[in-house]
């Protein structure tokens, strides 16, 4: 998605939020969006399906989560190196070499950049019940971020990671694992539909002083099969969350299974069953303006053909702040960034999320 078309869309979904007049203030949903290129082809987890909506009402949702995903194995980076010095493009070239040179090795290549634009709509039910539809457009090569990020790491002292090696705006998912091996140089660039999901929530019951609501949730393949805009398969998946609400402050815990269908694959190989976990804290920094801090640890896509850093469950850090309207509209802003350290798999290094909610009439 191009800037322009990024703008366009967030003022069409700003502009149907505002037209349509909330019933009464709500607080801004948590872990809305995904934004991971990698487990967006897989029914995601999140869970502002989940939350309780009054029988009768409505509530729209439209996230916007652009991404930056750089990560490789050390071996590749050698190879090519000692091959070209110079900003030149990954080749098939180079991964042949890399894999002659370190035979039984798990190597990876992931060099991604991008958004997802969803918009999330929830009917409530009778008993606490709710329905939900989930309708996601991707665009992988846009928003341009690679260059924003090279400057930020130079300024931080983060160090280039060699990034300087490489030219800016290329798209690539190389994985060799003893169990499969991907290696799509090309074709992953452009816009579509993704995989559209239907969830149905119910109140589990006030447990431990919290309240506690769970999810089930079937996504269709509705996106182009085998590639990163959707999988070609039917995927089921299983969602629990508690809160725990205090005077200025929340404690909520998640978690989640999901279960891909064997028709469906990640970039054409097969996928494996994902858990997927959270802990998030909110606290309140005025009347109407909250901070969040959640961290997600999800097993990680490429674990059914590769192991070492790829193949290990992933950590990404997220916090953000959301503001409510007297109106009931809901604005947030999020950023995200992976954290690793002992074997922990591959997240995007950064992300930054949009977050647009109301209750129309």
């Amino acid at each position: 998605m191009t800037p322009r078309r990024w703008a366009r869309g967030a003022t069409v979904g700003a502009l149907l939020a505002l037209l349509a007049p909330a019933t009464r203030a709500q607080e801004a949903p948590w872990l809305a969006g995904e934004p991971d290129p990698l487990r967006g082809p897989t029914l995601p987890f999140t869970a502002v399906e989940a939350e309780p909506v009054r029988a009768g009402a409505w509530r729209v949702v439209f996230t916007t989560s652009m991404w930056n995903h750089w990560k490789h194995s050390n071996e590749i980076l050698a190879v090519h190196r000692s091959a070209w010095p110079e900003r030149l493009p990954l080749t098939a070239a180079d991964l042949a070499a890399t894999e002659e040179r370190f035979p039984g090795r798990d190597l990876y290549w992931i060099d991604l950049e991008g958004s997802r634009t969803e918009l999330v709509t929830t009917r409530g039910l009778p008993g606490g019940l709710s329905v939900s539809l989930r309708i996601p457009w991707l665009d992988h090569g846009a928003p341009a971020s690679d260059g924003v990020v090279e400057r930020y790491h130079r300024i931080t002292g983060l160090g280039r990671q060699a990034r300087d090696l490489f030219p800016r705006g290329e798209s690539h998912v190389y994985v060799s694992g003893r169990r499969g091996r991907i290696a799509a140089l090309s074709g992953l660039s452009g816009s579509g539909l993704g995989d559209i999901s239907v969830a149905v929530a119910a109140p589990l019951g006030a447990w431990l002083g919290g309240e506690q609501r769970g999810l089930l949730a079937v996504e269709a393949p509705t996106g182009a099969a085998g590639t990163l805009f959707g999988s070609g398969g039917w995927d089921l998946g299983a969602r629990a969350f508690s809160i725990w609400t205090w005077r200025r402050a929340e404690l909520r815990l998640g978690a989640g299974y999901t279960r891909p269908s064997l028709s469906g694959t990640l970039l054409g190989v097969r996928r494996g069953e994902l858990w997927h976990a959270a802990l998030g804290i909110e606290a309140a920094l005025g009347a109407r303006t909250r901070a969040a801090l959640t961290a997600t640890y999800q097993r990680s896509p490429f674990a059914a053909i590769a192991g070492g850093d790829v193949g290990h469950p992933a950590l990404l850090l997220r916090y953000g702040l959301t503001h409510t309207t007297r109106r009931g509209l809901s604005f947030g802003l999020e950023l995200g960034q992976d954290l690793r350290y002992g074997g922990v798999g591959v997240a995007p290094d950064t992300t930054l999320q949009l977050v647009l909610q109301t209750f129309p009439r």
